[in-house]
């Protein structure tokens, strides 16, 4: 409770405005998601001012460096806990809106102490929102539910929050009462793009 308590001080105002050239990104850690490097490599690199890793685990400065960024979006299996997760991810603290684009990355699970999980972990770290999926998907759905959220946002992000978007990207899925359906966003619902430099 502290943890969330310290983690709320830290936001700049609400609504949350993210600058859309400070993301971070983590695409395919584990290098066997071949369809997803394809689909996103190109898109990535072509976004003014966004860093990241592709084919590679993160190392810890590259934790650091996503959690400390407006923005971190990590295309892989599950959260990428198996990088950091629990504890690390909260003692490293952060600012980022995290959107963990990867099957039961947004899955809780309930505890006499309350809830845990990965999407927990980022909250209690500082985050001050997380988008996560609450079952398993399939990757080309979930390609296809992010780079659509991604292009609204950075194209409507500035007038509409990210939670808004958040329905609209659902027509992009082949599965969109499956696969559509499953992400969840914790947190801070008013998360807005400020485009206003691009």
């Amino acid at each position: 409770y502290q943890r969330r308590v310290r983690g709320l001080r830290k936001l700049r105002s609400v609504p949350v405005k993210l600058k859309s050239e400070d993301t971070f990104y983590i695409l395919d850690p584990q290098e066997n998601l071949p369809k997803t490097q394809e689909f996103f490599k190109d898109w990535l690199s072509k976004q003014d001012g966004w860093k990241g890793v592709s084919s590679k685990p993160p190392t810890i400065p590259e934790y650091t460096a996503a959690l400390n960024s407006d923005l971190f979006v990590y295309l892989g299996h599950g959260s990428g806990k198996e990088f950091l997760g629990g504890k690390s991810v909260q003692d490293l603290g952060g600012r980022a809106v995290a959107l963990l684009m990867g099957c039961c990355s947004g899955k809780l699970k309930s505890t006499p102490m309350g809830y845990t999980g990965t999407a927990m972990d980022y909250l209690l770290s500082g985050c001050p929102a997380v988008v996560g999926y609450l079952w398993n998907i399939t990757d080309r759905d979930c390609d296809r539910y992010t780079k659509k959220l991604l292009d609204l946002w950075l194209e409507k992000g500035s007038d509409v929050s990210l939670l808004a978007l958040m329905n609209p990207s659902r027509g992009a899925c082949k599965l969109p009462h499956l696969v559509g359906a499953a992400p969840v966003l914790y947190g801070v619902p008013d998360i807005l793009c400020d485009n206003t430099e691009l």
